[in-house]
């Protein structure tokens, strides 16, 4: 629940900086940023909402939320704004790209990293896991595609 508010903050965030508020459409929509996928899920997390946003300039955001029990993980694609987090100073690297790690609230981890110029639409990209541990984070990250 705690994951939810927070990863809703961030998209709210992002929209805010972007566009008057969220605007939900349609999944078959032209201009969408080029969105991040998993290609290994923990056991049992399955795919609940995914839903779009506009990103700026015409581009859309895309949030992907999966669910096990009180485990969360949601990717975030192309969103505006700051994502909140405390930056640990490690890094890794994600879909080609350095990701910094942050620590959000409680038991929450963030991965954020940038695939075009800081600003720009569709450039921002996050992970954002909620009772994993630091094992399946890792593993997310580097399945991430």
């Amino acid at each position: 629940m705690a994951m939810r508010r927070l990863v809703g903050w961030m998209l709210a965030i992002g929209l805010a900086t972007t566009a008057c508020g969220p605007v939900l459409v349609p999944t078959e929509i032209s201009g969408n940023c080029p969105e991040a996928t998993v290609g290994s899920l923990p056991n049992g997390m399955r795919l609940t909402s995914r839903s779009f946003a506009e990103s700026g300039a015409g581009a859309t955001a895309i949030r992907a939320q999966y669910v096990a029990g009180a485990r969360e993980l949601t990717l975030l694609s192309g969103v505006a704004g700051e994502i909140p987090g405390t930056d640990t100073g490690v890094r890794r690297t994600v879909r080609g790209h350095e990701a910094a790690i942050r620590e959000g609230l409680g038991d929450t981890r963030i991965a954020v990293w940038l695939e075009g110029a800081e600003g720009a639409p569709c450039s921002q990209y996050a992970v954002v896991a909620t009772g994993l541990s630091e094992a399946e984070f890792e593993e997310i990250l580097r399945s991430v595609r």
